[in-house]
């Protein structure tokens, strides 16, 4: 069952005119052998033995009426030649009147004959012991008018019934795909202009849902925005005025753990809110891959960090800013966590695949999906005295997710750990 579906097509459209016309067809081919076993054959042998017994009632009555011939041209249009004799030709047509024409004969004929039957005129020999006859007729006289006309029917009607369903059927499809590339394109983190819901009923229900959904997740990321952004004013205030009560204070150990706690405070808040904030304001515009590449790595990284770059260009759709946060995030993880760190980039049909190897402790498979949850941090495979609030992963996943890819972590060739960032085009 596998391998048969392999074969079925695969758009909507195509299925839907399958439906359509594959029963039809069926039903086209069912009446055809039908009508050619049964009502044709029956015809054809009727029309065969027809000829066959002029044949063998002209032979016969020969040498009592020689003037059988102008009488068979005239009234049965006939055409009969008397020849002395010859030797039988040896074979028969093995087209669909001459064997007819040529079991009708075998039934009415003692005497050895040979049948051809022509695209407009058919004849038979007929080897009698004196003479040879020459019987000669349209071969028209051996089908039905009909036949042709019935065959082209069969043949016409399906085609005529795939193009008027291919005309409404197109129309049916057209907002479906307008829909799916609305739902691609917000799935990705792009622009989606808005578009009427046009179609069937259903199809139309499927789009203001659509529109519905939309508006909602869009409202509710603004009001994140605008929430965040009052709580991130009122939250830096005090802090930037107990930074300043510090500054003015002497130096001791308690000031000192004061000051640590103030510090960690801000650096909270800050990647909570670059965490909450989510994608932003920023608009998708064209990235060129290699430079995004060039520019997260940054400069310093001969010792520690080996960038790899594609040999052919490739560009991205999507919010600069957020990519290059996200990349970054990944790269810091690698080059703070180990001793040297790979970038490199994979090239697909899908999407493109940036790479990040490391030869660090890695993390274990059982808690690769937790170090993407908010705030989470491994003590155990990380060293908490490097820092980190534990949104880093957060973030990059959610930015790659918001442009319609993902990140996934695996075991790393190097020894550490694999950081596989894939974005569609």
């Amino acid at each position: 069952m596998a391998a048969f579906k392999r074969f079925l097509p695969k758009t909507f459209l195509a299925r839907a005119l399958t439906i359509l016309i594959l029963p039809v067809l069926i039903l086209q081919g069912v009446m055809t052998y039908v009508f050619v076993d049964r009502h044709l054959s029956k015809v054809s042998e009727l029309l065969a033995g027809n000829i066959a017994t002029q044949v063998a009632l002209a032979t016969k009555l020969w040498d009592a009426a020689p003037q059988i011939q102008s009488l068979l041209a005239h009234n049965l249009s006939l055409h009969m030649e008397v020849r002395p004799p010859q030797v039988p030709v040896v074979g028969e047509d093995d087209s669909w009147g001459g064997r007819y024409l040529a079991r009708a004969l075998h039934m009415h004929l003692p005497e050895a004959f040979y049948v051809h039957v022509g695209e407009e005129v058919s004849r038979v020999w007929v080897y009698h012991l004196n003479q040879t006859f020459i019987f000669s007729f349209e071969t028209k006289q051996l089908s039905l008018k009909t036949t042709s006309i019935l065959l082209w029917w069969a043949l016409g009607a399906p085609l005529l019934l795939l193009l008027v369903a291919t005309l409404f059927m197109r129309n049916q499809v057209r907002p479906l795909r307008q829909l799916a590339l609305a739902v691609e394109n917000f799935g990705k983190g792009r622009e989606t202009g808005p578009f009427e819901p046009k179609g069937a009923l259903e199809v139309r229900r499927v789009a203001k849902a659509f529109h519905a959904m939309r508006e909602r997740i869009t409202r509710q990321r603004e009001q994140r925005t605008q929430m965040l952004a009052g709580v991130s004013h009122d939250l830096r205030t005090p802090l930037t005025r107990m930074g300043l009560q510090l500054a003015v204070m002497g130096e001791n150990e308690d000031v000192q753990a004061l000051r640590s706690d103030l510090e960690e405070m801000t650096a909270t808040l800050e990647s909570y809110l670059s965490f909450a904030r989510g994608e932003g304001t920023e608009r998708a515009s064209p990235i060129e891959g290699n430079a995004l590449l060039t520019r997260a790595c940054g400069t310093n990284r001969q010792e520690t960090l080996t960038l790899t770059l594609s040999d052919e260009d490739w560009y991205l759709m999507g919010r600069p800013h957020a990519l290059y946060r996200s990349l970054r995030n990944l790269i810091e993880n690698g080059v703070r966590y180990a001793p040297h760190t790979w970038v490199s980039v994979k090239l697909k049909e899908e999407g493109v695949i940036i790479i990040v190897d490391d030869n660090g402790p890695g993390i274990p498979s059982n808690k690769r999906e937790d170090v993407f949850k908010p705030f989470v941090r491994l003590e155990g495979s990380r060293n908490p005295a490097t820092g980190g609030t534990g949104l880093g992963l957060a973030i990059a996943r959610d930015i790659a997710r918001s442009h319609g890819g993902d990140i996934t972590l695996e075991d790393s060739p190097k020894g550490g750990l694999r950081a596989s960032l894939l974005l569609p085009y």
